[in-house]
């Protein structure tokens, strides 16, 4: 009996697995976010079917767990992945095992996931460990009227295990209820790591190192490539008479802004400092300065404030454009768009130049 118990568990500590690596691979890009449910369901399903291979045996009785990932799937994913899975099953044990203990399917299978499903309205999102706990002893002691009601001594079986079961099934869901959050904190703390490596921390926006290597397996097809770089005007004299922080809160309202207006075949950078670059992919080197204007006038119609007061200082942005012939000439290609923008200044800042 305990070595099927430990089957069991090692059973839901491989799905565990399974699916924590699918949700790297997928945080990673390796996986698209499309696969993911079905790649959950499918796993989930082949771990409640494993289960059943691998039965605890008792006077003739055989029984699983098959309740712990069942319920844990509604707990953390609701009835959008738990009803595909509970069809699977109740299918596979019907048409390939030709089981025909209804009542069994239904007190092992469908019960416990429903009842976790209606215990959790899909707008909560925090789970009340008491509440976990009574949702497994519940659901466990209705699964178990299967056992009462398949043999004459069903009930004296159920008293004899009962201690076990509990311990056992308990025992089982709160490991696998420690693994489950260790590995969400493992994810999250891997996807936070990751957007420090990628992304500048003041505006959210991609890093040279992020920037370099995301062009470097950009494909323009028959679009031209252009560098543009992009410099608050003034930016010393908003320093100088507004402080750091305000100069901060600026250079992050230039880059929501720069985000927000990036279109198909865009994508940005902080350069440093009060300095942002720009790649465009576009059919002409009009369509790209278009594309710059727009943004060059949203930031020039843009109201700053500091704190619940307006600024009155104006921000504005110059711009300098030069094409990218060949992604390695990167450097060379902010030479040129570096000299473009102080072109613009020299013209009296607030345009794009190139």
């Amino acid at each position: 009996m305990v070595q099927a118990i430990l089957s069991n568990l090692g059973i839901l500590l491989l799905m565990h697995l399974m699916i924590n690596t699918c949700l790297y691979l997928n945080q990673t890009k390796k996986i698209h976010d499309t696969l993911i449910p079905i790649i959950h369901i499918a796993i989930v399903t082949g771990t409640v079917i494993t289960m059943f291979y691998f039965p605890i045996s008792y006077h003739g009785l055989k029984f699983d767990f098959r309740l712990v990932p069942l319920i844990f799937l509604a707990l953390f994913h609701g009835w959008k992945y738990t009803v595909p899975v509970v069809l699977l099953v109740c299918a596979y044990f019907s048409l390939a095992e030709g089981y025909t203990n209804f009542q069994e399917l239904i007190f092992t299978t469908v019960f416990p996931p429903l009842m976790a499903v209606l215990s959790y309205p899909l707008n909560e999102n925090k789970m009340d460990y008491l509440k976990t706990f009574w949702i497994i002893v519940v659901s466990w002691l209705v699964s178990d009227l299967a056992i009462v009601l398949a043999s004459p001594n069903g009930l004296a079986i159920f008293r004899e295990l009962v201690l076990i079961r509990a311990t056992s099934i308990l025992l089982c869901s709160y490991i696998l209820y420690f693994f489950i959050y260790s590995g969400t904190a493992h994810l999250q703390l891997t996807k936070q790591l990751q957007v420090y490596a990628e992304r500048d921390p003041l505006t959210g926006l991609y890093n040279m190192r992020k920037f370099e290597k995301v062009l470097s397996s950009f494909e323009p097809g028959s679009k031209k490539m252009f560098i543009a770089m992009v410099d608050i005007d003034r930016f010393k004299k908003i320093n100088d008479m507004y402080g750091h922080q305000v100069g901060d809160q600026a250079i992050y309202s230039v880059g929501d802004i720069i985000c927000r207006k990036l279109q198909k075949d865009m994508f940005a950078a902080r350069y440093g400092g009060d300095e942002f670059i720009i790649f465009i992919a576009a059919e002409t080197r009009e369509q790209a300065v278009d594309q710059l204007e727009e943004i060059r006038l949203e930031i020039d119609n843009q109201s700053f404030f500091r704190g619940h007061r307006e600024i009155s200082l104006p921000i504005s942005l110059s711009i300098g454009v030069a094409e990218l012939l060949q992604i390695p000439d990167l450097k060379c290609t902010i030479e040129q768009a570096d000299q473009q923008l102080y072109r613009a200044k020299k013209m009296g800042r607030n345009c794009v130049c190139g």
